[in-house]
């Protein structure tokens, strides 16, 4: 299994890791904690590219047909 720490998922997403541990505490990326108390995170890559895919905004033309 191949899993990414906030650090590395942020540079990945060119974001700061305070914005990687915020979609974290908003339960929007999937992740794991290993250890004791609040534990190391990790993040599966396979995790981060299904979230970043539902992150895509699609553009649609508003050109009327005739």
């Amino acid at each position: 299994m191949n899993v990414l720490t906030v650090k590395e998922t942020a540079e990945l997403l060119k974001v700061s890791p305070g914005c990687v541990y915020q979609l974290i505490a908003e339960r929007r990326l999937p992740h794991h904690r290993i250890g004791v108390g609040r534990g190391c995170i990790r993040i599966r890559q396979q995790d981060l590219e299904q979230f970043v895919e539902n992150c895509r905004v699609e553009v649609f033309s508003l050109v009327r047909s005739q």
